[in-house]
């Protein structure tokens, strides 16, 4: 048998009989390590991301939201719930946006006394 790394925390023994000869590829970690609900080194290989994806605002609600902005840099509670409500968004992304638009603004305050 042969010791392989497959990180700092697991070496996995390899009997040589399992290796096919005739058909030679390079070894990944997952070949290595079968999913096991007790083998915690199984959990990170196989694992699933939980987040959503990406998914860019449409013009409108960019617009809207833009406009919001302009009136307003910072939002209640309530106007955040109305926003999103009317937006078709979560509260949490109406909340992020205005984070975002926050800290570009900020930038952009920053980079304009540089260029005159």
């Amino acid at each position: 048998c042969v010791r392989v790394c497959v990180c700092a925390c697991v070496c996995v023994f390899v009997c040589q009989s399992l290796i096919n000869k005739s058909n030679l590829r390079p070894f990944f970690a997952s070949d290595l390590i079968s999913p096991l609900p007790g083998n915690p080194a199984s959990n990170w290989i196989h694992a699933r991301s939980t987040r959503k994806k990406r998914c860019p605002y449409s013009k409108h609600q960019t617009l809207e939201l833009e406009k919001e902005f302009l009136f307003n840099m910072y939002l209640t509670r309530d106007r955040r719930y109305e926003v999103a409500r009317q937006l078709n968004l979560t509260e949490r992304q109406v909340k992020i946006w205005f984070q975002n638009r926050r800290m570009k603004m900020k930038k952009l305050n920053r980079e304009k006394p540089e260029k005159s």
